[in-house]
């Protein structure tokens, strides 16, 4: 009878375990949700507020383009847009794409290579647009420390591809 008492017992407590471990993993899937969320909109914030310098620095740089009417009227395009997931807009390419676009990031000798081609081909100004697609696209704005690291790789390669070798003295000797 002891043991039927003590089997009734172990499975009542065991259903109580059951249900405990249930809510815990419910309310860890929604904080993961409401972090998750949160974490998203402060990106895009830091998006549009880096945006935004981007506009102001460009404003103060006074280029022929950039009037103070332009720059309100980007500033203003800025805190109305709408951000949207890729997969929303690229379906099954977004994989594709997000994959290009991590070999591209994670090659900086490449991305330097197309920079400076791309230079050959159009103005400076029209260069000034492309190169900050290219730090506000491939490299988020470098707003994380992996960005930043990153920027500095593909300034390294560009100085490389840029500045010819400092000769020295043994090679004069030879």
């Amino acid at each position: 009878m002891a043991n039927v008492l003590d089997f009734v017992e172990l499975s009542r407590h065991l259903k109580q375990e059951r249900l405990y471990i249930a809510s815990e993993r419910e309310q860890l899937l929604t904080l993961h949700a409401s972090v998750s969320t949160g974490a998203e909109r402060l990106f895009h914030s830091a998006w549009i507020a880096r945006q935004q310098k981007n506009a102001l620095s460009e404003l103060i740089l006074a280029s022929e383009d950039t009037t103070p009417a332009v720059c309100c009227q980007r500033v203003n395009a800025l805190e109305l847009a709408v951000v949207t997931d890729g997969y929303r807009r690229l379906t099954y390419h977004e994989a594709k794409v997000g994959r290009f676009l991590r070999l591209l990031r994670d090659n900086p000798k490449a991305v330097a290579t197309c920079l400076l081609t791309t230079e050959t081909s159009v103005g400076a100004e029209e260069m000034h647009r492309v190169a900050s697609a290219v730090v506000s696209g491939l490299y988020g704005n470098v707003l994380m420390s992996d960005d930043e690291h990153s920027l500095l790789l593909l300034l390294k390669h560009l100085i490389d591809i840029q500045v010819p070798p400092v000769l020295t003295v043994s090679s004069f000797c030879h």
